[in-house]
């Protein structure tokens, strides 16, 4: 049955001019496959046919998003599914599932689920959060094998866009770890952010100037009154104005701009 076309009565024009009638009515081209055509001008391929001598009906999608010929491709296939002694519409739902098992957020909560467990509550909370908010918009329901590095490329310059630049590569970070549990127990090949090791932007980092050797006693002195005042906080009730008081002990040990003095 290679190459074979199933021929039919209707035309790629007969259905595009097909009109809305006061009530749902059908165009059949053959061969089980018909074209219903409802009230409000809404266009949905059908398959009628028989499986083990019951009587059936199998969703073949929507015009015109689903063309004729791509219709009677789908009415093909089906019946070789019945010649094969499957049910199409069974067939149908078992892809479905398939398809839904293997997305990147039900892998992406399996991994969760195996991993929470070695973390804090507060920890466990925030990388989902950040899986959740960072990575799931965009990838939630794409089988993982279809993810391509440009997918989470795509991901990660949206977080950075608002300038979040830590938490783009601690996103970028999570959906790798889901990409290499996936790949451990079988649901992918590949890890698509591999490609991704240096394209991420990065905060340049000021480092403080050395405190000199002169300037020692003065910001010891300021880090002992620090720790005495901090140990003061911790058993009182009036934080603000001990806050206060630690602020205005280290001060005089500092420039306007953070700088030692």
């Amino acid at each position: 049955m290679s190459g074979i076309k199933l021929p039919g009565t209707l035309t790629a024009v007969k259905v595009k001019q097909a009109k809305p009638r006061t009530r749902v009515y059908k165009l059949s081209d053959g061969h089980g496959l018909y074209l219903e055509i409802r009230p409000n001008g809404s266009k949905y391929w059908r398959l009628a046919y028989r499986f083990q001598k019951k009587q059936k009906t199998l969703a073949l999608g929507v015009y015109p998003v689903v063309t004729l010929e791509k219709a009677r491709e789908k009415t093909l296939k089906a019946k070789r599914l019945v010649d094969e002694n499957i049910d199409p519409s069974v067939h149908k739902k078992q892809l479905r599932a398939k398809v839904e098992q293997t997305t990147f957020e039900s892998i992406a909560k399996e991994w969760y689920d195996k991993q929470s467990g070695q973390w804090s509550e507060g920890h466990a909370a925030k990388v989902w959060q950040s899986i959740k908010s960072g990575a799931l918009p965009h990838l939630r329901n794409m089988p993982i094998t279809d993810i391509k590095t440009r997918d989470v490329l795509y991901v990660v310059r949206k977080i950075e866009e608002r300038g979040a630049l830590d938490v783009a590569a601690r996103v970028k970070q999570r959906i790798s770890a889901v990409f290499r549990y996936a790949i451990q127990v079988g649901y992918a090949e590949h890890n698509p952010v591999d490609a991704l090791k240096d394209v991420l932007r990065t905060r340049r980092v000021q480092h403080r100037k050395a405190i000199k050797r002169d300037e020692l006693p003065e910001f010891l002195e300021s880090l002992e009154e620090y720790r005495r005042l901090f140990r003061i906080l911790c058993q009182r009730k009036n934080t603000r104005s001990i806050r206060s008081q630690i602020e205005c002990s280290i001060k005089p040990a500092f420039k306007e701009d953070g700088q030692l003095r």
